[in-house]
């Protein structure tokens, strides 16, 4: 699509991801802009598109909902806008053009069942998603089964993003707001090990779909213990020992990553630690 050329991205979005997607590119000296215009306006994409004539478009955007995805609960219109009709129209005008698409979706589209118990094997990316209890993770299933078919795009699925400060969207941060938290196995994205990984994907023009997510852990008391140890001054109330449902992070269960372009530096708690350090 664009072999030979020198990389030149162009980024969608100006949420906390986005923005750790522009630091790792600056940090890089990669050359990048940064665009505003709405997913869904298709010729104000296509005109942006061409004004900027990216080699590589690495889409960020979409809505998840402040606080929560419970947001787009009551606000069904402006998630379809966003997650499925903008997804969409990004990847197709790309391809039109020949531009390779790296697209942030969501991994919070699996449950557990009798296959995938707690604690046992974690969803692969052949696997068809089987959580459906949120209407944003209905969007992100949606879209995914559509643009998953187009060459030229890369789709990476982000599961409890945790980083090294204390941004809202950081799990850790949405861990540290809740006094009882429920025992159960998940998965996360440690973004400092991961994103970079990501620019080393679009970079090479990879395609298809990667859960983009350690291997099954808990994402509860245990990254949350090594914040407050790391931090060295946060008082907070000792979660309970007992599997209290208190609050479920959408899609539970774990994922299993069958690709081999990048393999995390570390395992799970020792991103965590990592991203503390970098915290504090």
């Amino acid at each position: 699509m664009t072999a030979g050329k020198v990389p030149l991205y162009l980024v969608f979005g100006d949420g906390w991801i986005a923005g750790q997607i522009r630091d790792i590119l600056k940090t890089g000296g990669e050359s990048y802009e940064v665009t505003k215009v709405r997913l869904e306006d298709r010729e104000a994409v296509l005109s942006e598109l061409r004004r900027v004539q990216p080699t590589h478009v690495i889409n960020a955007a979409g809505v998840r909902g402040t606080p929560n995805v419970d947001w787009c609960e009551d606000h069904k219109e402006e998630t379809i806008r966003a997650n499925i009709i903008g997804a969409t129209n990004v990847v197709d005008c790309c391809f039109l053009l020949g531009i390779h698409v790296t697209h942030f979706s969501s991994g919070c589209i699996y449950d557990y069942d009798d296959a995938h118990p707690p604690g046992g094997k974690g969803y692969t990316e052949e696997e068809e998603p089987n959580f459906f209890r949120s209407f944003y993770s209905n969007t992100k299933i949606i879209s995914e089964k559509a643009i998953k078919h187009y060459p030229n795009v890369l789709i990476l699925r982000i599961r409890n993003p945790l980083s090294g400060d204390l941004h809202p969207k950081n799990t850790v941060t949405k861990l540290f707001g809740f006094k009882k938290l429920i025992d159960v196995p998940n998965s996360g994205t440690i973004c400092p090990n991961l994103l970079p990984g990501a620019i080393i994907l679009a970079k090479n023009g990879e395609t298809g779909l990667y859960n983009f997510a350690y291997l099954v852990h808990r994402v509860t008391d245990q990254p949350r213990g090594i914040y407050t140890q790391r931090s060295n001054g946060i008082d907070q109330e000792a979660p309970p020992s007992i599997p209290e449902l208190v609050h479920v992070l959408a899609g539970r269960a774990g994922q299993d990553s069958q690709g081999t372009s990048v393999q995390p530096r570390d395992g799970f708690l020792e991103g965590c630690a990592e991203a503390a350090n970098i915290w504090v």
